[in-house]
């Protein structure tokens, strides 16, 4: 079995799965796809912006954060739309003729690389 991961900030198309594919077509291996798609911290992502406004004047920078921000919400929905790039990602190459799957993970891209192969 030939391993193959593919690093995508989006779900793949089926235009998007046929040209992975493609890259491979001379392996005579088995190929197996590893999808991951890195999602982001959206309790890093409030920090961050706060830390951007504390280091600011605050009569001058524009408003980052919203008054209702829910880190917990927009977390879920962040994981709502990286699961499903996750589940139509495998499936696109999986309609191609190829064996694969999928995760997500708001972890440093390079830590999830590193876990799968």
């Amino acid at each position: 079995m030939y391993d193959v991961i593919v690093l995508a900030e989006q779900a793949l198309t089926p235009a998007d799965a046929a040209e992975v594919a493609s890259l491979h077509e001379s392996i005579e291996e088995p190929l197996h796809y590893h999808v991951l798609i890195p999602c982001e911290n959206a309790q890093l992502r409030v920090e961050t912006a706060l830390g951007a406004l504390a280091a600011s004047e605050v009569l001058a920078a524009p408003p980052v954060v919203s008054d209702h921000l829910d880190a917990k919400q927009a977390q879920e929905e962040i994981d709502k739309h990286a699961h499903n790039a996750v589940r139509v990602s495998p499936a696109a190459l999986e309609a191609a003729g190829h064996a694969a799957s999928g995760q997500f993970s708001p972890d440093d891209p390079i830590d999830l690389l590193e876990r799968v192969s």
